[in-house]
């Protein structure tokens, strides 16, 4: 079986779905006969270089949301990643990861 695994490096919940993916793989009796093949893919083609904006700010301005909302959102992201997803998350994560 051959497994294509399209992912944008900066997008905290790839990390969360390939974490998931190799755990769900992990337990699957033909693990062995599993071909993964990992495809770049840019969610956001138009964000501006990283320049060390904090996470939370980013995320405001990227979505037209107040700071709490951002915090929220963060907050999900930080819960998905507590199930063995190395994520990089927080107020003080800044958005190049």
């Amino acid at each position: 079986m051959r497994v294509e695994i399209w992912a944008d490096i900066a997008c905290p919940w790839c990390y969360i779905g390939k974490a998931r993916f190799e755990k769900g793989l992990a337990g699957f009796a033909h693990r062995g006969e599993v071909e993964i093949v990992h495809r770049s893919f840019e969610l956001d083609p138009e964000a501006a270089p990283a320049a060390g904006t904090p996470v939370l700010e980013m995320l405001a301005q990227k979505y037209g949301v107040s700071r709490e909302q951002a915090e929220a959102m963060e907050a999900r992201v930080a819960e998905a990643a507590a199930g063995g997803a190395r994520v990089p998350v927080g107020p003080d994560a800044r958005e190049h990861l």
